[in-house]
């Protein structure tokens, strides 16, 4: 980079509109009127001649003592607080330094420092101050007008005119004030709030000795509001080193917040450290080890990889190439930050979410120019994309450096670029990756996975041939990825020079720094990996597992490798021969030494593409049937030899699902998370937030797979309860309200805790849904492989057999009949003889037990009609005259276009209404009088029997939803759903009866 200097006297009117900051270099180099300034602003921001000529300008960096006329400027911010702040810098004996421009407008900087980045112990202080916003930015920016002080360190600053480096100078100016504002406003909280409760508690002695003067009055409630906010700053502070996010700002600065805190800072911290066999104690030592551990992990150990061009890839689509990169509009960029959480740990730059999304007016236009930028250049200031790693211990009592995971946390303006490039490049995955990766990929579910593994399984044991599972295990894999094979795979894919751009600009731009015990250690660069955390890395590490899966498909389409074959029929069979889920990859494949040779070379040659390497010591080989040699083609692989049931993606494999192994690791994940000091520290609310939000979903995972047993759903409910109430272990404390009405809706005077076989149900009742719509989807390819498939492609057939360790026949077990085989429960309706053959018949002949038939039985009791509590209840009057039947059959008769009145008795109706208006005798025409008698009969025995009456509409709908299943039991419309059967019923009116 040439740098070229030159003095010069007096630099002429320059201008850098900046929401956080103005900065004017005036002429004459004195102060002009605020009124003059607003003026040549104005002027100077409707000159677009003017502002397109600095946006292609060089950089210009301006340096210079700071002048006696910043102490008067500086008295602004008070009153033009952090919107705007105008400043008037004198520009005698000042230099100017012209930097040229990188080609292609590369504004990086060698130093993150420069800008935003500062590695510090202080970190956490601009985040707590922020962490205000999320909850009352009225009062952050009221404070801020009336307590931000001076900027003086701005004019040492450098700006850009291109806003890729200006929004990172704003941000680093920001940052530096609120920190200053921090220390100078809020100090020490904790002491501030003792000292005003002891002014406080002075002034009530004084009352209770000579009273209080009116002034003394109003100063002591003024002390208390002062004391409420004080105690808010406290508990947001808390609330955010605790990061109970289930919490959801309950508890409010209790104990728990300070046990969660501390708790969570001892478990984070890094005493002792084991590096290749090392053990380090002293902190510094500690650091530098860490810090040269990921440095070495991120770099390239190889010059040269061999390309993956002999596989053939899918390739997306010209117009989604063109969509992918289109410009970033304001709309698509508020949506990605409004669902964005606004609470979560910062990256270096010290700015939450929460500050964009609360000031999003403020930093509209920079932000917006700042996306509008990278379009047109493909870059950003590398400061911008600066990372910390924080160290997540995978276990208990971590020692080892690869027991920890390295989680990123990248700045704001990053992420949210990053998350509006993922949005757009998760539309067009489902055309690129294949069927047997199911992560990340909208419509696919980890437990898709799962099930196609059980049934894969399930189908080969009962089979008897022999066969191998292997389960492997990539090594760092995110860390490991290579870029230049990641830029290869983009570009075969069909991905646009521009698109691939602003990758490379995202994952090579980066350095990080590792915090250690909560101190960043140093920035290093990069040479190969993607972070964890970063919203692109899941997807472009499907691009990379791609390579994979195609080299794995290629073998079994050559012969090489035979996959399990699943199905009954040699035409219909699918073959499934490996599972992808982000870096955790199962195979499988016949027990022949020939195919695992075949598969050690694929992994050879993915290893060389990718970067990627199987950890064959954390791999595992898993023999299906009696497989001979097991051993030696275990050494092959050189992995483990394991057994069934196994572990997949937090799932048991190869277990029936009634088998306590299953179970007992949910049950014991709740009593940990019951047990212990947490629940001492919350209060009831607390508990009961944390019932519903966290141990609620602890089985969800589970139940969305696996239908419950009633003993294991009567345990996990027994410990809420106690949990709820108080109870510590087995200890029993008295139950205030029954469990079922604690499981109630809110609205119904309950406190919305689930019920698990109910909400059991309703998960696997997905399944059936998802069965019908994703026709072409594998998880539903080889349950119709293995079952067969009727009703129109809705349904599967029955399973039959033993269950074994197949999952299709639990999920289906158990469903009502007219829910799950509307065939079956046409069968159910003949041979029972129910309602349409019983109950209309005795309805014509006057023999259904109306209170009037009950009379003339010997029975006592008020003959009076419960619908319209105004006649004789007869059979006549239930069904066709009672003030409700005439409302239903009047909207029955008004839906079919037809005008008539309404017979005498239940009989004529009948003959008329299968005789009469010209219809055939078939059809939805025929069940029109059954379903709605039945209808009514029904409601009329919930208001005697149950005392429960349901809205008019209400009964219509259901009368519509019986009528849709009993006319698709019997075959008589082919609408999928009620909603299309209504509109079909209301759209054509009679003629669908025919």
């Amino acid at each position: 980079m040439e740098v070229t200097k030159r003095k010069v006297g007096k630099v002429g009117s320059f201008y850098t509109y900046m929401q956080f900051l103005s900065i004017r270099i005036s002429a004459d180099g004195t102060p002009s009127s605020i009124e003059d300034q607003k003026a040549l602003n104005a002027r100077l921001c409707t000159q677009e001649s003017v502002r397109e000529g600095f946006k292609n300008a060089s950089i210009v960096c301006v340096s210079s003592a700071v002048p006696t006329v910043w102490e008067e400027a500086l008295s602004q911010i008070g009153a033009n607080g952090l919107g705007q702040l105008e400043i008037e810098i004198s520009t005698e004996s000042m230099e100017v330094e012209k930097i040229g421009v990188r080609s292609e407008h590369e504004q990086d900087i060698e130093d993150p420092n420069q800008t935003m980045t500062q590695c510090s112990n202080n970190r956490s202080t601009l985040y707590e101050v922020l962490g205000l916003l999320h909850h009352d930015p009225d009062d952050l920016a009221s404070e801020a007008k009336e307590d931000s002080k001076t900027l003086r360190n701005l004019a040492k600053r450098t700006f850009s005119l291109l806003y890729l480096f200006v929004l990172a100078c704003k941000l680093k100016a920001l940052k530096e004030d609120l920190k200053k504002w921090n220390r100078d406003t809020f100090g020490d909280v904790h002491h501030k709030k003792t000292c005003r409760m002891k002014e406080i508690l002075d002034l009530d002695v004084k009352e209770g000795q000579e009273g209080l003067s009116e002034d003394e009055q109003n100063m002591r409630e003024l002390l208390k509001g002062e004391v409420v906010q004080l105690a808010h700053m406290a508990e947001t502070s808390w609330r955010q080193k605790s990061r109970a996010l289930w919490l959801k700002e309950g508890d409010n600065n209790t104990s728990f917040f300070h046990h969660v805190a501390n708790s969570n800072r001892r478990r984070n911290y890094l005493g002792i450290l084991e590096v290749d066999g090392h053990v380090f104690e002293d902190r510094e030592d500690i650091k530098t080890q860490v810090e040269q551990f990921y440095h070495s992990l991120y770099q390239e150990s190889e010059t040269w990889r061999p390309e993956a061009d002999g596989l053939d890839f899918d390739s997306i689509d010209p117009i989604d190439r063109d969509l992918l990169e289109r410009p970033f509009d304001r709309e698509e960029v508020v949506q990605v930050l409004q669902n964005l959480e606004g609470d979560k740990a910062p990256g270096p730059d010290g700015f939450t979410m929460a500050f964009f999304q609360k000031c999003w007016r403020t930093v509209e236009a920079d932000v917006m120019a700042y996306f509008g930028e990278v379009h047109e250049y493909g870059k950003f200031e590398r400061s911008l994309n600066a990372t910390f790693i924080s160290l997540i211990p995978k276990k208990n009592n971590a020692v080892n450096i690869r027991d920890f995971r390295p989680i990123s946390l990248v700045g704001c303006m990053y992420k949210l670029l990053a998350k509006v490039l993922a949005n757009r490049l998760a539309l067009v995955l489902d055309g690129i990756i294949s069927e047997s990766q199911n992560s990340f990929v909208g419509g696919r579910k980890i437990l898709d996975s799962v099930l196609i593994a059980n049934e894969c399984l399930d189908s080969r044991l009962k089979s008897h041939i022999p066969g191998l599972i292997c389960k492997l295990d990539i090594e760092k894999a995110y860390d490991h990825v290579n870029w230049d094979c990641l830029y290869f795979l983009l570009d075969m894919m069909g991905f646009g020079s521009k698109w691939i751009s602003w990758m490379r600009a995202c994952i090579s731009t980066v350095r990080f720094s590792v915090i250690v015990n909560g101190s960043p250690t140093g920035f290093f660069d990069n040479s190969r990996g993607l972070r964890q955390g970063d919203p692109l890395s899941p997807l472009l590490f499907l691009v990379i597992m791609e390579v994979l899966s195609r080299m794995l498909r290629r073998s079994v389409e050559r012969g090489f490798i035979q996959g399990f074959q699943v199905g009954r029929e040699l035409h219909s069979r699918v073959c499934v021969s490996h599972l992808l889920y982000a870096d955790d990859t199962i195979l499988f494949c016949d027990a022949n030494p020939e195919q695992i040779l075949y598969i050690r070379m694929v992994l050879t040659c993915f290893e060389a593409v990718t970067g990627l390497k199987v950890n064959m010591t954390k791999s595992e080989m898993v023999p299906i049937g009696e497989v001979p040699d097991l051993s030696a083609m275990a050494e092959l692989l050189y992995c483990r030899i394991g057994s069934l049931p196994m572990q997949y993606l937090g799932m048991p494999l190869g277990a029936p699902y009634k088998a306590l192994e299953i179970w007992n690791p949910i049950i014991e994940k709740v009593e940990r998370r019951l047990a212990g000091w947490q629940k001492m520290y919350l209060s009831k609310g607390g508990r009961l937030t944390l019932l519903k939000s966290t141990l609620s979903s602890l089985p969800t995972y589970y139940l969305s797979l696996f239908p419950i047993p009633v003993s294991v759903a009567k345990r996990i409910e027994s410990l809420q309860r106690n949990f709820l109430w108080g109870g510590m272990g087995e200890e029993q404390k008295l139950h205030l309200v029954a469990w079922d009405r604690v499981c109630s809706p809110i609205p119904q005077g309950g406190l919305g805790v689930r019920h698990l076989i109910p909400f059991n149900r309703a998960l696997l009742g997905k399944w059936l849904w998802r069965f019908g719509l994703e026709e072409s989807h594998l998880w539903r390819r080889v349950v119709v492989a293995r079952y067969g498939v009727g009703r129109g492609g809705w349904f599967s057939n029955t399973p039959r057999g033993s269950h074994g360790c197949g999952l299709w026949k639990h999920i289906c077990k158990g469903w009502p009949l007219r829910e799950l085989f509307p065939r079956l429960y046409e069968f159910s309706l003949n041979q029972n003889d129910t309602v349409a053959e019983v109950l209309v018949p005795q309805a014509a002949w006057g023999r259904i037990l109306t209170c009037e038939n009950l009379k003339k039985k010997g029975f006592v009791l008020a003959s009076w009609c419960c619908m319209c509590k105004n006649a004789e209840e007869t059979v006549d009057h239930l069904l066709l005259h009672c003030w409700f039947a005439r409302q239903l059959w009047t909207f029955v008769f008004k839906c079919v276009g037809i005008d008539w009145v309404i017979p005498l008795h239940v009989s004529e109706l009948l003959v008329g209404w299968w005789n009469w208006f010209g219809k055939k005798s078939s059809g939805v025409w025929n069940l029109i009088p059954s379903c709605l008698m039945w209808t009514i009969w029904k409601e009329r025995n919930m208001r005697t029997f149950e005392n429960l009456e349901t809205p008019l509409a209400k009964v219509i709908e259901l009368f519509f939803v019986s009528l849709f299943d009993w006319s698709r039991a019997w075959g008589l419309t082919a609408s999928p759903s009620v909603g299309e059967f209504l509109e079909s019923f209301a759209c054509n009116n009679s003629d669908i009866l025919l």
